[in-house]
């Protein structure tokens, strides 16, 4: 008997304490949930004191605009941060693009330089042969006027056939490039007489010469019959 109530009161103990625990577990919870709403409530007040609109609904549309005007911000932002991005990266390519055409540029400025002074060289030289060349010119120009100056003096001296033929055409009495082959022309039929004719006299000469060495019956002998004459002898004759 004892022993029974001695285990009902320890139960009811235990059953005592249990509930209490739980009861200040419930309260603790309620009180969370008080300081929540009370955090809500706080929140509502400053919301409402911000916007100026105690209708919760009208705040309610208030806040859903503004949202969705902060998303279409957000979209638009991020728009603008991927375009600054894209021209971020076109301008990093296309200054690596000004440095690469820029070193080309150098090398080709370069390039052009040596050939600048490569062709200024090349003029220098080409500058001095041409006063070399001008030079050798006036000197052939020289002797040339001097050649025909001789020639000129020579058909003069030489009386030869083509200066009355020049004044009769009415040419310039003086030689030059154009008549001085009419010059040369006459010159070389005048040397060409002067040798027919040193001819003939060496050839008459020569007879001459053969008669005065001949005896004077071989001489009687060949006066009696004479032998027919050479053709040379005879031209030689008749000069």
């Amino acid at each position: 008997m004892k022993l029974e109530e001695f285990l009902r009161t320890k139960g009811t103990v235990r059953l005592t304490a249990a509930d209490a625990k739980a009861e200040a577990k419930k309260l603790e919870q309620q009180e969370e949930e008080m300081r929540i709403y009370n955090n809500y409530v706080n929140i509502l007040d400053a919301l409402k004191e911000f916007a100026g609109e105690d209708d919760v609904d009208k705040l309610i549309q208030e806040f859903t605009r503004r949202e969705e005007e902060n998303y279409a911000l957000f979209n638009y932002i991020n728009e603008v941060c991927t375009e600054l991005k894209n021209l971020s990266d076109n301008v990093k390519m296309l200054r690596a693009n000004i440095e690469e055409e820029t070193a080309k540029h150098q090398a080709k400025l370069f390039q052009q330089q040596d050939s600048i002074e490569s062709l200024r060289s090349t003029l220098e030289e080409k500058r001095q042969a041409t006063a070399d060349a001008r030079a050798i010119c006036e000197r052939s120009s020289q002797v040339l006027t001097t050649l025909l100056q001789q020639i000129h003096a020579l058909a003069l001296t030489s009386e030869c056939d083509s200066l009355p033929l020049l004044k009769l055409l009415g040419k310039a009495f003086d030689i030059n490039v154009t008549n001085a082959r009419l010059y040369i022309k006459s010159l070389e039929k005048k040397v060409l007489e002067i040798i027919d004719i040193i001819r003939i006299d060496e050839l008459i000469q020569r007879q001459t010469e053969s008669k005065e060495r001949t005896p004077p019956s071989t001489r009687r002998r060949r006066g009696r019959a004479a032998p027919p004459a050479r053709p040379r002898d005879s031209v030689a004759a008749q000069a």
